[in-house]
């Protein structure tokens, strides 16, 4: 569904049936990686040090919190810095969220493949989070 790259783990939102279908979905989705990277940085051997943790998120509140803390992590994190970030986390999904209050999402490009992204299929994730408002691109940013 959504993600966020950081220098040294993946942030993702995922939707699974059930907790067995998601483990299973997120093993074959490390093994993809870790082969491409390692086929691409000249290695062998495991690559992710540590498995995943994973949530059940049930609540619309909750919802909006785990998509503004994946989304919005790069702000958050160098907010803390005191640097303040503008505009979506190229090294995550965002540009291809049609939930924020002050950007629009990026429309496809001429001979573009599909984005990397799947459509929400749960309520919670496509309509119900929205109850707690649009997400804002500053809303990470501690105050000065």
């Amino acid at each position: 569904m959504h993600y966020a790259i950081r220098s040294n783990h993946l942030h993702l939102v995922c939707e699974a049936e059930e907790r067995e279908a998601l483990s299973r979905g997120i093993q074959r989705l490390a093994s993809r990686i870790a082969r491409r990277l390692n086929e691409l940085l000249g290695r062998t051997g495991r690559f992710f040090r540590d498995r995943f943790h994973g949530r059940i998120i049930s609540t619309p509140r909750q919802t909006r919190n785990v998509l503004s803390y994946v989304l919005l992590n790069e702000h958050k994190d160098r907010a803390r810095q005191a640097e303040l970030v503008r505009g979506i986390d190229e090294y995550s999904s965002g540009c291809f969220f049609d939930g924020w209050a002050d950007v629009s999402p990026r429309p496809p490009l001429d001979g573009e493949r599909a984005p990397p992204v799947t459509h929400a299929r749960s309520w919670l994730l496509r309509l119900g989070w929205r109850r707690h408002g649009l997400l804002r691109t500053t809303e990470r940013a501690l105050p000065p």
